[in-house]
């Protein structure tokens, strides 16, 4: 119990040097306004100012034991995530995804379109090519 002790004394000391208020220090150490990543299991019950979904792909595409309790259980997770942002949500896909050394086009507008229909309005969609290998 000491040991934490000290460290958090010596962790906030050492944040002081870098804050301009006790405050700001506190803040420091304890994470606030900090970029939070975790699963979308963990983020249940969670809410965010801005979401970012990373590779979000239909992934059923490439299942060979696919069948639509499958893809049911795939959406509501989906859901989920969608779901824990309040402002902005932010989702990046590819168009082709390499599994098991076959490339597939992965099929994001199903995702898209599943979206329209619960209500979510397509705010902006933008097409970017900032990496191409």
């Amino acid at each position: 119990m000491e040991n934490t002790f000290w460290g958090v004394l010596n962790e906030l000391k050492e944040a002081r040097s870098i804050s301009s208020s006790w405050a700001g220090a506190v803040d420091l150490i304890s994470g606030v306004g900090a970029v939070r990543m975790m699963t979308i299991h963990k983020s249940k019950g969670l809410e965010f100012e801005a979401v970012i979904l990373i590779g979000l792909e239909d992934y059923s595409y490439f299942r060979r034991d696919f069948n639509q309790n499958k893809l049911d259980e795939e959406r509501s997770t989906i859901f989920v995530a969608l779901s824990r942002a309040k402002s902005k949500l932010l989702i990046s896909c590819t168009l082709t995804r390499v599994h098991s050394g076959k490339s597939k086009f992965t099929h994001v507008m199903s995702i898209i379109n599943d979206l329209a229909k619960f209500g979510m309005s397509k705010q902006r969609v933008e097409k970017s090519n900032l990496l191409e290998v």
